[in-house]
């Protein structure tokens, strides 16, 4: 937030002969398209990142559309472990590697905000409001082990490979009230922040772990497998959250 502000103040003394009236700006029929200004600051409108708009249906009242989304994914690759006696007298020893270890997440929600202008003096505006919305996201990860057998160093048919992939899907609910300022930089461009204080409520929907193991003897195959069901995890929270800085471009 400090590099916010700093970059706030930075704009109030190079663009303030250009400044806009807030009521105007806040008219009925007014839009605009609102961008988390995550660039600038660590923060993110809506608690991801999203893009939201904003429609004025009355003078000073607003609603306050946002679209949240998110993707992530990572690759592990993991060292191959140390060679494991499986019988000594015979020679034979069981080698251990691992295949790269895959996760990823994705997550879409929507919030909608009600947003009311309490004092428009100058360029700047203060506005109240509300707003509630859900999020809807998924997990999976996949990892697996292989085994090989040598005796005296010389590869045998029998391998091993047992590998789990986990599924998990999450929803969340929000509802929050809000304390807000924006500023007219000009007719058509404009910079705000907020506070928020709410509620967050979560729960996993489906999380099941898939585990398989293939066992070759260099003849046949045996393969077992079977899901276990994990326990699911419900979460609550209540708080104040900062929204960082806004960019709202008006048309």
């Amino acid at each position: 937030m400090k590099r916010a502000f700093l970059i706030l103040a930075v704009l109030a003394c190079t663009t303030a002969a250009f400044a806009a009236d807030a009521a105007k700006g806040t008219k009925a029929g007014g839009k605009a398209l609102l961008f988390s200004a995550s660039g600038f600051d660590a923060g993110n409108f809506g608690g991801q990142y999203a893009i939201g708009a904003k429609y004025y249906i009355a003078g000073g009242l607003a609603l306050r559309p946002v679209l949240k989304f998110g993707y992530g994914s990572q690759t592990d690759k993991i060292t191959p472990g140390a060679a494991d006696s499986g019988n000594a007298g015979g020679g034979n020893v069981w080698h251990r590697t691992f295949d790269d270890t895959k996760s990823s997440s994705v997550n879409f929600g929507l919030d909608l905000g009600l947003e009311k202008s309490v004092l428009a003096k100058g360029s700047a505006d203060v506005h109240v409001g509300g707003v509630a919305g859900f999020t809807l996201g998924s997990y999976s990860r996949d990892s697996a082990e292989n085994y090989t057998l040598t005796n005296a160093g010389v590869p045998q048919a029998g391998t091993e490979k047992i590998s789990w992939k986990q599924k998990r899907t999450t929803s969340a609910f929000n509802l929050a009230a809000l304390l807000g300022a924006e500023w007219f930089v000009t007719d058509n461009i404009s910079l705000g922040g907020e506070y928020q204080f709410g509620l967050s409520i979560g729960s996993t929907g489906k999380d099941e772990t898939a585990y398989s193991d293939a066992i070759y003897n260099g003849a046949t195959t045996t393969s077992t497998s079977y899901t276990i069901t994990n326990p699911k995890v419900s979460t609550t929270a209540i708080g104040f959250s900062t929204v960082g800085l806004v960019l709202g471009i008006r048309f």
